[in-house]
């Protein structure tokens, strides 16, 4: 098989001179290939990487994969060399010019982060929007404004999570400052309970405090024991005679 009749319409790679670190190893175990499918696997691999180096196509050694095929074609049956080469042909040949197959696309103007969580699991998401429904907390989270295209902040209080009977994720209704916003539970990055902002009208809680006790310190000792040597001095004879 000629090399030249197969991924025609490839430009080497852009990184094909970078390094690939692999290959400055030194403890890399030797493998034994003991059975027929490893060894004609090998085989039919290493064919394609020889006609994918010859492209451009691989940062790996060319002379390492001259030799592997060496060493493979050595232990291959009669015939065999000639069965390999046809699949490795059949395969570059599927890569270059295999029908592809139709890709759902996802929604117009989704980044991929949000496209994570479309297949990621809601319902732990949906379980903290039902533990504030139950409690004194507001939320706090950040999720993708479709009509936007941005990642806002919002800090709220939940008035209800909307399922949808059909299966779809589920809504989160929440009000910030006045305003109802509706969000669907598969659009938060993240999302936690906080303590809801106090209200200027709110009254204040009042404890009501106990009296203070002053401990003495060295400091406040020797201003007693001043005070006391002064009434000392300052007594009249006649206390003293007394």
């Amino acid at each position: 098989m000629d090399w030249r009749d197969f991924l025609t319409g490839k430009r080497a790679r852009d990184d094909l001179f970078e390094t690939f670190p692999p290959e400055h190893r030194s403890d890399l175990p030797p493998t034994l290939l003991s059975e027929d499918g490893p060894v004609l696997a090998a085989r039919v691999g290493a064919k394609v990487l020889e006609i994918v180096a010859k492209r451009g196509g691989t940062r790996l050694d060319p002379s390492a994969i001259e030799s592997l095929l060496e060493m493979l074609d050595d232990s291959l049956p009669d015939g065999a060399r000639n069965h390999c080469d046809d699949e490795a042909g059949r395969i570059l040949d599927w890569l270059e010019h295999g029908a592809s197959k139709a890709l759902d696309k996802p929604e117009a103007g989704l980044p991929p982060e949000l496209e994570v969580m479309l297949d990621a699991d809601v319902d732990n998401r949906a379980s903290v929007i039902e533990y504030t429904l139950d409690s004194d907390y507001d939320l706090e989270l950040e999720y993708f404004d479709e009509e936007t295209t941005t990642w806002p902040v919002v800090e709220g209080t939940p008035q209800g999570i909307e399922r949808d009977p059909k299966g779809a994720s589920p809504t989160l209704r929440i009000t910030r400052q006045g305003e109802e916003l509706a969000i669907p539970v598969r659009n938060i990055r993240w999302l936690m309970p906080v303590r809801p902002e106090a209200s200027p009208d709110d009254e204040p809680m009042r404890e009501e405090l106990g009296r203070v006790l002053d401990f003495p310190d060295e400091r406040m000792r020797d201003d007693a024991s001043d005070d006391e040597d002064g009434e000392e001095t300052s007594a009249s004879p006649d206390d003293t005679d007394d």
